[in-house]
């Protein structure tokens, strides 16, 4: 699991609304998509060297999530939120080699140069028949 954009030193419960910086979603998002183009070069030089075949697929989402340390006894570090949720979601029912992005995220990384086609409605667990897209 990846995340981008996270503040580590704000606390929602320490702050007003608007004392918060605004929230770069497009340069987020890119950022994941490059950090997963990425991954996918390095896995097929990796395959290459050493003569395997394997694939990577990835989910992506945007919005709100919020990070932190859980647990006494083995304490990790850990994001959830809805977007973390959807994007679970989106890599789940993905094809392998591909970022499949939902359809908000979509419009946000061709806002920005992406290209991304549709997939059509596919059925994703807890949301039900949702509109996808790959990026190109």
């Amino acid at each position: 699991m990846a995340a981008a954009g996270l503040k580590p030193n704000v606390r929602r419960s320490s702050i007003e609304e608007e004392e918060l910086e605004p929230f770069d979603i497009e340069t987020n998002a890119a950022t994941l998509v490059n950090l997963a183009v990425e991954m996918m070069q390095s896995l097929q030089r990796f395959n290459s060297h050493l003569f395997q075949n394997y694939e990577l697929r990835v989910g992506i989402d945007c919005g709100p999530s919020m990070a932190g340390v859980v647990g006494n006894n083995k304490p990790i570090y850990d994001v959830w939120g809805n977007a973390v949720n959807v994007a679970s979601r989106m890599e789940t029912t993905g094809e392998m080699g591909r970022i499949q992005v939902t359809e908000e995220t979509a419009q946000i990384l061709m806002n920005v140069g992406y290209e991304c086609q549709c997939r059509g409605k596919v059925f994703v667990k807890e949301i039900g028949r949702a509109s996808c897209r790959e990026r190109v």
